[in-house]
């Protein structure tokens, strides 16, 4: 048994064949969650100049451009993904990754009645675009002194969307398909390599629903600390049945609000 396994918490071996032993619960909370609505990004120019404010301001709107998005101005059957890791995906209407680059929030001086945060490709400020206003489901950008304006629509509603936890390990799926794992420990399939608080951040593709199951293809975007990358699956198939609220992934599953509470235990 895995040496640094804490009292009173089982293994969860995944099944024959996924060369991959998992010991995980659910911690109280996971990062990178947050789905809220909030206001428009502008805010006061005495909130502006205060660098808390500014610092918070940034964090909020980091938080907020994760996911998925698409441009109501032309081309408009193009989408964007902004991926946790600060990555950048082109998406076609067909799901297939058409560009990628990187992108940053960045604090900048107020300019009328603009925000005094920023996007942009990171470490290059001549890329630069005021996010002008953004919430969960909208933004818009703009260049001031182009007369540029964008605004953008939230992909929609993810069916396989929230909360699912078991021993020792949880799920979280956001809206539009973007999520973070968390596993209290992975170790390889012989228990000889082991690392601590994995968390994982993933988008959902190739999403189908049909007669109650929801299938899609889980892709990790990011995994903290970077070791255990080799412990986990690049992509894996994950399948949620809506009548019993349960997701099956490698064999592991993972327990939404309405599950049984035996479903997923140790």
């Amino acid at each position: 048994m895995i040496a640094n396994m804490r009292r009173g918490c089982r293994a969860v071996a995944a099944a024959a064949g996924t060369g991959l032993l998992v010991i995980a619960c659910s911690p109280a909370t996971s990062p990178g969650t947050s789905t809220s609505a909030s206001s428009p990004a502008s805010s006061s120019a005495s909130s502006s100049a205060d660098p808390r404010a500014r610092a918070a301001e940034v964090e909020r709107v980091r938080d907020l451009l994760v996911g998925t998005w698409r441009r109501v101005e032309a081309p408009n059957e193009v989408l964007e993904r902004y991926l946790v890791d600060g990555r950048t995906e082109v998406v076609s209407a067909s799901g297939a990754v058409a560009g990628a680059g990187t992108w940053e929030v960045v604090a900048m001086d107020r300019a009328g009645d603009y925000s005094p945060t920023a996007i942009q490709q990171r470490g290059d400020p001549r890329t630069r675009m005021v996010v002008a206003a953004i919430d969960w489901n909208s933004m818009v950008w703009s260049i001031p002194l182009r007369g540029t304006t964008y605004h953008y629509t939230r992909v929609g509603l993810s069916p396989l969307a929230g909360f699912y936890g078991g021993h020792w390990r949880g799920l979280t799926i956001r809206a539009d398909g973007t999520g973070t794992g968390y596993y209290k420990v992975v170790c390889d399939s012989t228990g000889a390599q082991c690392e601590n608080g994995v968390y994982y951040d993933f988008v959902l593709e190739d999403v189908e629903t049909d007669s109650g199951f929801s299938n899609a293809v889980r892709r990790i975007t990011r995994v903290r600390p970077s070791a255990a990358g080799d412990l986990l699956r690049a992509t894996e198939r994950v399948r949620l049945d809506a009548n019993t609220d349960v997701i099956f992934s490698g064999g592991i599953t993972f327990c939404g609000s309405r599950a049984r509470v035996s479903a997923c235990g140790a």
